[in-house]
């Protein structure tokens, strides 16, 4: 057997070596790169990244502030009833979707914290059950349901709300407006202590799972909040810290 010199084994050695640590420094020039781009991207636009409570393409309120700031109407308001309609959808950008099936709910202001809303008023407030549309089989149709949180007869909840955008009239009453809650904030009952529990939906409680957030004990959301709460941020502009 012919001997393989040792220069021969050295060499073969080394540039096995070479090529091993290239890849090791090729990984770990990358992984920088994108931890840079990571940092770089979250101080020019935190909400691409799903950091100060954007997440993808709808704001999560994630802070007492934000909701109180943000809201048009806060209220106490007792639960009455509900329809349920089918709408048609006008828009020929989606016709795809060939309606729309929303929850529109009867309330009776008790109490007032921001708004024009005074007690005694009627507030109806609209949530989406789901949508209708065309199915894979021509001349058929395909409903796609929407959980829609159930709420107690004769219950008190507090109200968040502003304008129903898409469907801002009353089917019935086109004269009276619909109002909706934060997108996945539902509702909030009240105990006997002011304390607001909220009910969520899936989406917002995957928002909150994404952005690492859990919510406080008893509630759906991350942050406690009480009518005295309210009332401060309501008179101080939602300045919390005061």
């Amino acid at each position: 057997m012919v001997g393989i010199p040792l220069v021969t084994l050295v060499g073969g050695y080394v540039m096995r070596e070479f090529r091993v640590l290239t890849i090791i420094a090729t990984v770990i020039a990358f992984c920088v790169l994108a931890a840079l781009a990571l940092v770089i991207a979250m101080v020019i636009s935190p909400g691409a990244v799903g950091v100060g409570g954007t997440h993808k393409d709808w704001f999560v309120y994630v802070t007492p502030e934000d909701m109180v700031e943000h809201s048009e109407h806060i209220v106490l308001a007792r639960y009455l009833d509900e329809a349920i309609y089918e709408i048609p959808n006008p828009s020929q950008d989606y016709d795809v979707v060939q309606s729309n099936t929303d929850v529109y709910r009867q309330f009776e202001v008790v109490g007032s914290f921001k708004g024009s809303f005074e007690a005694g008023d009627t507030v109806y407030v609209g949530w989406s059950a789901g949508y209708t549309r065309a199915g894979p089989e021509p001349g058929r149709r395909q409903f796609i349901p929407r959980v829609v949180a159930p709420l107690a007869q004769g219950e008190i909840y507090g109200l968040f709300l502003n304008l129903q955008y898409s469907r801002s009239r009353h089917p019935d009453e086109p004269e009276t407006r619909m109002w909706k809650t934060p997108d996945g904030l539902e509702v909030a009952l009240v105990d006997g202590q002011g304390r607001f529990s909220f009910q969520t939906d899936q989406y917002y409680r995957n928002a909150l799972k994404d952005m690492g957030l859990k919510p406080v004990a008893g509630s759906g959301a991350p942050f406690e909040l009480t009518t005295h709460d309210v009332q401060r941020l309501v008179a101080s502009g939602s300045d919390f810290s005061k």
